[in-house]
């Protein structure tokens, strides 16, 4: 073997141990295994292999590992490391150990791999962040909402209180005004409440409302609105809503309430101690130009003419077109 030889040789060596060290890297970085470039040179710990103490002049530690372990091939010096202005490959520990090529690719992949490890946890604690972020902003705005929820319900019945009413219903009649939408009314009376109020007492009252509460939200659709408009009179709102249905939503809610049976303290006159009572109501429906009030005002009178013709029915008000 001539001396011309050699250097073919070697490059072929050179080849060989990438083909055999490094390429193998990659292929098991892209199947997701975890793995590293094994230098050498180095002993897994704080020694060459050669037995020769691993010590970096720019670290005030004795045995502080450097470029040869993953992650730690500093271009710069740390600020914690003692003024050592060169580059790591200046670096004597560097250059006492001789690397070839093959050792300057695989710490290269190591290095790579650590800063992909650290961008993967940056981006994993970003990632975290904007989750908890979200979880917070929505927990806020659930609790924002109860709030809302609380401030504008009747905490007995458990439907809208009358502040938001007049809310609401401005809104309404706003939307009906700007695009022509349908909407109607009811108002609600549980018939003879002062007498049952009296003879049982205002705990049996509550219970009562409370009852009727539950019966409104449960006859009613998700886009409709109940309201305690005072007392045992009530209000709903029906958008989207013509006479004839609202009509049908004014005698479901009054059947279901007749079928509904009261316990009550016995006496002379009810020995059995239960009680039934009904609801009146009125139905109004907007006509273009009519303000908030003449709704409600109509639909006052419907329930108005509901109790004079008897109790316990469905009563419309005629409306007459508004100039």
């Amino acid at each position: 073997m001539t001396q011309d030889d050699r250097p073919d040789q070697g490059a072929e060596a050179l080849r060989e141990r990438i083909r055999n060290e490094i390429i193998p890297l990659f292929d098991r970085l892209i199947t997701g295994e975890k793995t590293y470039f094994d230098n050498p040179f180095v002993e897994r710990g704080e020694m060459f292999a050669d037995g020769t103490p691993l010590h970096c002049p720019g670290s005030r530690g004795e045995h502080e590992r450097c470029w040869q372990t993953v992650g730690e091939y500093r271009r710069q010096p740390r600020p914690d490391m003692l003024c050592f202005p060169h580059d790591c490959k200046e670096c004597p520990v560097y250059k006492s150990a001789c690397p070839t090529v093959v050792e300057e690719l695989g710490e290269a992949f190591n290095n790579m791999i650590h800063l992909l490890m650290r961008k993967d946890e940056t981006v994993q604690n970003a990632m975290n962040f904007t989750r908890d972020l979200a979880i917070s902003l929505e927990n806020m705005d659930l609790e924002n909402h109860l709030m809302r929820e609380q401030m504008h319900s009747d905490p007995l019945t458990g439907v809208y209180n009358r502040g938001y009413l007049d809310e609401c219903l401005e809104e309404e009649v706003d939307r009906c005004l700007n695009r022509r939408l349908e909407l109607a009314l009811l108002m609600l009376d549980l018939d003879l409440f002062k007498s049952y109020n009296d003879l049982y007492g205002h705990l049996q009252g509550d219970r009562m409302l409370a009852r009727f509460g539950r019966l409104l939200r449960a006859a009613i659709r998700d886009t409709d609105q109940a309201f305690r408009y005072g007392g045992e009179e009530f209000v709903v709102l029906l958008p989207g809503t013509d006479s004839e249905d609202a009509v049908k939503v004014a005698e479901r809610i009054r059947e279901r309430f007749a079928t509904l049976v009261f316990n009550v303290p016995p006496h002379e006159g009810n020995p059995e101690g239960r009680a039934r009572r009904t609801v009146s109501v009125g139905v109004a429906s907007y006509e273009n130009g009519m303000s908030a009030e003449e709704l409600l005002a109509a639909a006052d009178r419907a329930l108005y003419r509901a109790k004079n013709e008897g109790r316990n029915r469905v009563a419309v008000q005629d409306l007459q077109p508004v100039v």
